[in-house]
């Protein structure tokens, strides 16, 4: 209360809600730039560290939702109370009920009652008998060990808790009857349908809430683990679309774990968390350790995740093979397995150009993830009227060149480009490769072999100038 404070404390909250509040509405980021204030006028000594909170105090800062993966939709729709399914459908009700009059009334009812059992008269009797002879019996137990001493008694009542409401669902079509008969899909899909109820929930309430004051909101944290389980790609997709819709709503955070690249938005890539488990020991966690990434590489992120959101896919691998275009990611793998060199844990990545590379070597080193980078030096544009070309891929080789960190950066580099590396004809790279080597089945040459097996054992091999 404002009776303990001092004046100058008390002048310094006044004038600053008065500018910030003026309406007589408080924002909620309103009391922390107050604290901050008093703050530097050392007005206020406080300390971090971690204190236990009581489990009513803790649910008013954060609610925690956990989707497991082995969620089975049967017993999440039919649990009513402790299912996440129910946990969800009861905060939307919990939440929807708060302003209804009578629920409000019978609550202040209750709450009136539970005093008056907790509070003793002047005489220090209890308005519950059994109390009293309680209390008399605890006196007389306590006299037969020491006559002199008499136990002072005080009712705790009991917190009026937020009313706790819970949800049984179940579906059913036109040929089908229960969620139990239902597909894997659709059974864990529902429970997702919760949330995205949860997400339109929310966003009509915040948009109310700035016609109208509204009590303190926690945060939501919701713990999904694959969402990908039983969907087919278009459908993983737009369960990606929705999990990103309702984490963009405020005091709401969404945490994934996930196999599939799909939710992986390497656009996103400060608040990625890489986990390896090599040979089923100790698991080590990585998360980013760059610096943030320039705009321009930011819009090239962007740009790339519109145009092939699979890229994400060498976050998962254990070594990656960074590539200038289409071309080098389809026939790399094919020849690579002809020779007998391409594992499963190696990702060849299309990064929509040369210029590219070191956008994506920049995202493979803030995750320490190893890579190779493919790369054309095009020694001999300058003969065939291109010597921009080859002091533009100079440039870019020793950008990438000067990136790599010892341990995880790797280099292969043509003397000139692909065609001449590979026989291939000049023309349409990516039809005249797939013809050459596919079609008709001509042989690896000997240097292009070379390079092959030096790509997939993460190793250099550069042509010399």
């Amino acid at each position: 209360s404002s009776a303990g404070l001092t004046e100058e404390i008390k002048s310094t909250v006044n004038d600053r809600l008065a500018q910030l509040a003026p309406a007589g509405k408080i924002p909620g980021g309103t009391w922390s730039v107050v604290f901050v204030e008093l703050q530097a006028k050392d007005l206020i000594e406080w300390e971090t560290g971690w204190a236990p909170l009581e489990k009513e105090r803790l649910s008013s800062l954060v609610t925690v939702v956990m989707l497991e993966a082995d969620m089975r939709g049967e017993e999440e729709l039919a649990d009513g109370g402790k299912s996440v399914f129910s946990r969800v459908g009861g905060l939307l009700l919990r939440e929807a009920t708060k302003g209804h009059p009578e629920m409000a009334e019978a609550v202040r009812h209750l709450s009136e009652v539970v005093q008056r059992v907790a509070t003793a008269d002047d005489t220090g009797k209890w308005p519950i008998g059994k109390v009293n002879d309680f209390h008399r019996v605890m006196n007389q137990e306590i006299g037969r060990f020491d006559a002199s001493v008499r136990t002072h008694a005080t009712i705790v009542p009991p917190k009026i808790p937020a009313l706790e409401f819970s949800v049984k669902f179940d579906v059913s079509d036109q040929w089908v009857e229960g969620i139990e008969k239902m597909g894997h899909g659709l059974r864990r899909s529902i429970v997702f349908a919760m949330l995205r109820a949860h997400r339109s929930w929310r966003t009509d309430n915040l948009q109310a809430q700035e016609r109208e004051p509204a009590a303190h909101v926690p945060l939501y944290l919701f713990l999904i683990e694959e969402p990908e389980l039983y969907l087919h790609p278009q459908a993983e997709r737009r369960r990606m679309e929705e999990l990103q819709e309702l984490a963009a709503i405020d005091d709401t955070q969404v945490v994934l774990c996930t196999h599939s690249a799909l939710f992986v938005d390497l656009r996103e890539y400060a608040g990625i968390v890489r986990f390896e488990r090599p040979d089923r020991n100790m698991t080590s966690v990585y998360t980013w350790r760059g610096s943030p990434l320039g705009s321009d590489d930011e819009k090239l992120l962007s740009t790339a995740y519109l145009f092939n959101e699979h890229r994400a896919a060498m976050l998962f691998a254990k070594h990656v093979v960074l590539a200038e275009g289409q071309t080098e990611k389809t026939l790399l793998p094919i020849l690579a397995k002809r020779l007998g060199l391409y594992p499963a844990d190696v990702e060849v990545v299309d990064c929509g150009g040369q210029n590219s590379i070191p956008t994506f070597q920049r995202i493979l080193e803030g995750f320490g993830i190893r890579y190779v980078a493919w790369m054309d030096r095009d020694d001999r544009g300058a003969n065939r009227g291109k010597p921009h070309a080859h002091a533009a891929s100079l440039k870019v080789i020793e950008k990438v060149r000067q990136a790599i960190t010892p341990g995880l950066g790797r280099m292969i580099v043509l003397a000139d480009n692909w065609e001449d590396l590979t026989g291939v004809p000049h023309g349409t790279k990516p039809y005249n490769s797939w013809k050459y080597f596919v079609d008709e089945e001509n042989a690896v040459n000997p240097l292009c072999e070379a390079k092959l097996r030096a790509a997939f054992a993460w190793e250099n091999h550069e042509d010399e100038l």
